[in-house]
């Protein structure tokens, strides 16, 4: 059972200065858990799910047991960002900015100025990864690339483009 104070500082993580405070995001979703948890890009800090999903995906979670908390419905759809929450809900580290110099030079980049629509964000996303475009290189007047929105409407592509801010 989660104590009133986790979950106050779970539902925090959906203000942006919160989360750059505490260098965290929120992963909503049973698509999106199971993208993260597989492609062990993101450091995990907790996974909060009900028990029938950690039940049926227990195998890929076992490296992952010191982190796993099990919620019930009404506990996940109160830290959940979903209207109609799914199953689970991770937190997880946002990682840091890592440059590759070269990959710069010789590949087709974006920059972004002043996108504020969270959904347009997570698409352009989406399509960057389509194109194998490896960074998209955002002004301070975008959207926050870990909003919750950017997160869900981005369908994982997060994990693969590098964004940088």
């Amino acid at each position: 059972m989660l104590s009133k104070a986790k979950i106050k500082d779970i539902q925090s993580l959906q203000i942006k200065k919160v989360r750059d405070e505490a260098q965290l995001f929120i992963i909503d979703g049973e698509k999106m858990a199971l993208e993260v948890i597989s492609s062990k890009s993101i450091v995990i800090e907790a996974i909060y799910a009900i028990e029938m999903w950690l039940e049926q995906y227990k195998i890929l979670l076992k490296p992952y047991n010191a982190l796993i908390n099990a919620v019930s419905e009404r506990e996940l759809k109160q830290i959940s960002n979903l209207s109609t929450p799914n199953k689970v809900v991770i937190v997880a580290h946002m990682p840091k900015p890592h440059y590759e110099p070269l990959v710069i030079e010789n590949s087709l980049n974006l920059y972004l100025d002043g996108v504020q629509d969270p959904g347009n964000m997570g698409s352009i996303l989406r399509i960057a990864d389509w194109f194998s475009i490896p960074y998209i290189f955002c002004s301070s007047e975008c959207v926050d690339i870990y909003n919750p929105k950017v997160i869900q409407a981005s369908m994982g592509a997060f994990l693969r483009v590098k964004t940088c801010t």
